[in-house]
């Protein structure tokens, strides 16, 4: 059988009821290890590539970029960045406010600024 894709997770989550408890007043480094483990146990689980819907500033693009190079083992992780949403919508705690189509468009630019340092 191929390789299977997981096309919605959100690695720096655990599935927690309460997510924003958990992640919220994690440090950045325990973050990216932390999603660097759900990458490979995915990958142990025959899980052969990642989309990776939003984390938590940028961290799941380290695990990206480490899986990619070789330097950690773990699939191939297409990463969008922070989530973007409307005030009061759902991600609203940890991802990137956008109201109408100019926010939008400026949050999007971010996006890709973030992905190209």
């Amino acid at each position: 059988m191929p390789g299977l894709i997981d096309c919605h997770v959100h690695l720096i989550y655990g599935g927690e009821g309460d997510p924003k408890s958990k992640v919220g007043g994690a440090k950045p480094g325990d973050l990216v290890m932390r999603a660097l483990d759900r990458a490979q146990e995915s990958l142990r689980s025959g899980v052969t590539s990642l989309r990776d819907l939003g984390g938590k500033d940028f961290l799941e693009f380290a695990v990206r970029d480490a899986c990619k190079s070789g330097r950690q083992l773990g699939p191939p992780i297409l990463a969008a960045g922070q989530m973007i949403c409307m005030t009061g919508g759902h991600g609203n705690a940890f991802g990137r406010v956008a109201d109408g189509p100019q926010e939008v468009i400026k949050a999007v630019r971010e996006q890709v600024m973030q992905d190209q340092m």
